[in-house]
């Protein structure tokens, strides 16, 4: 809970009992933000939410994509969140399918070499993740 609201609480005679209980908050300098582990919380199922709905959007576009390719593309977005322009690079992905690593983060298609996966590698069943 932000200080400014547990102080308004105090100053406004809000029973204790009654008041939002403390919220244990830590400075990220990696983000330069205050974190905490609520909003953690709900931030992992904001990507979650988002990647689900992206990798059925994949799956539509690159149903010949191999598995191990789709799971590195699902370890990423659940890890740092989809693109903002996923449904662009989906789509230009679909016009160039080996060009699938474009939907890592920069820094990780940049250092992956650009060969295409072997197109044996069996998909996973349907309707999972």
């Amino acid at each position: 809970m932000p200080a400014e609201q547990e102080h308004d609480e105090f100053r406004h005679g809000v029973p204790e009992e009654d008041r939002s209980p403390p919220r244990f908050q830590w400075w990220d300098s990696n983000t330069e933000t205050w974190r905490d582990y609520e909003q953690d919380h709900e931030q992992k199922l904001v990507r979650l939410g988002e990647a689900t709905n992206a990798l059925k959007f994949l799956d539509t576009v690159l149903p010949d994509l191999p598995e191990r390719d789709r799971a590195l593309i699902e370890a990423r977005w659940l890890e740092l969140g989809t693109p903002e322009d996923v449904a662009e690079r989906l789509m230009a992905v679909h016009e160039t399918p080996n060009a699938w690593r474009s939907l890592l983060p920069a820094e990780e298609s940049d250092n992956q070499d650009t060969q295409v996966s072997d197109r044996d590698t069996p998909r996973r069943p349907s309707g999972t993740l």
